[in-house]
This record gives C-alpha cells, sequence and structure tokens, in this order.
C-alpha cells in the first residue's frame, strides 16, 4: 500500500531531495536553452536579436545582413554560451550533492565558490558578447544604420552580486567546516 502523501510528516532530508529533483529538473531546461541560443541567433531575423539585445533597433529600414554575418554572430555568443554551460553544471552537480544529503561538505562548498566565479565572469563577459554580436549583425548596414552599444546592465550587477554573496556564502561555509574540524581536535 502505498504510503499517504503527509508532506508535513517529510523529513528535511526528503524535502531536500524532492527540491534537488526539480531543480535538477529546471537546471537541465535551462541548459537546453542556453545551448540552443547560437542556432536561435543564426534563425532569426537580425532586428529580433537586437531587440533582445538591449531593445537595439537596426536604424531606418529593413536590413538582411547575409547568412555568414548571422554565423559569425553565432560563434560570437559561444563564449557566453560556454560559461553558462559551466555555471550550470555546477548548479546541476551542486543539486545532485544535495540530493545525496551532502550540504556542507566540500564539493557543496567548491560548487558553490564555482558558480559564484562564473556569475561574476558573466556579468563582465555579457557585456562584451552582446556587443560583439551588435557590431557584427550592424556590420554591413549602411552608413548611420550600423550599431556599436557598450553598456552594463542592472542584470549584469545582479548578476555580480549574486555571484559574490554565492562565493561569500562558500567562503563562510568552508569557515565553518574548518571551525569544526578544529573546535573536534579538543574535544
Amino acid at each position: 500500500m502505498p504510503r499517504p502523501m503527509n508532506r508535513l510528516a517529510d523529513t528535511p532530508r526528503e524535502r531536500l531531495r524532492r527540491l534537488s529533483r526539480a531543480m535538477r529538473v529546471l537546471v537541465g531546461i535551462g541548459a537546453l536553452a542556453l545551448a540552443c541560443m547560437p542556432l536561435w541567433i543564426v534563425g532569426q531575423e537580425p532586428q529580433q536579436v537586437l531587440a533582445w539585445l538591449h531593445g537595439v533597433r537596426p536604424g531606418n529600414g529593413p536590413f538582411t545582413p547575409p547568412l555568414p554575418m548571422h554565423w559569425i554572430a553565432a560563434i560570437a555568443s559561444l563564449p557566453g554560451v560556454l560559461l553558462g554551460l559551466y555555471g550550470l553544471w555546477q548548479l546541476w552537480q551542486l543539486f545532485a550533492a544535495y540530493g545525496r544529503g551532502v550540504v556542507f561538505g566540500s564539493e557543496p562548498t567548491r560548487r558553490l565558490r564555482r558558480l559564484g566565479a562564473t556569475l561574476v565572469a558573466s556579468a563582465f563577459l555579457q557585456p562584451l558578447v552582446q556587443t560583439i554580436v551588435v557590431l557584427v549583425l550592424t556590420a554591413n548596414n549602411p552608413p548611420g544604420q550600423r550599431r556599436l552599444v557598450l553598456g552594463f546592465s542592472s542584470n549584469g550587477y545582479a548578476l555580480l552580486l549574486a555571484g559574490g554573496l554565492l562565493w561569500a556564502i562558500a567562503w563562510a561555509m568552508a569557515e565553518g567546516a574548518r571551525l569544526q574540524r578544529e573546535n573536534e581536535g579538543f574535544v
């Protein structure tokens, strides 16, 4: 007979395991979407890609860069995509550790530290990648319709803060583990 679904009777470990599974599903979906980003750039009209990047408009008239420019823009997006996939891999592994019940060990600390570093790096890489993609997609426009977009958005600032927070949490967890080992030596 199946066990009744009384979520309040679940142990914290069971709830963490269930949450970890759900988060790994979301991370997997995010990784799939991120991996498809370069193909999305190739398949979209340049105006849609430019509108996606900070609301940039191509100019007064429609334009269509040659197909190789789409591929160059897609290739230019790869560093950001690869960095994002690396961060999602760290998150996947972090939730795998949580699902096994490893919360304060060296693995979760290492994963949090790497995820924080990835977010900080993304905060600086994202504006650079967006600038290159806009330059490539508007390079063949007539004079006056080429675009150069440089900027640091609130999204980049949020990435920077979140990365710093995760880095600090990882450092605090490692320091707490060190102090616990040190205190166990005194007993």
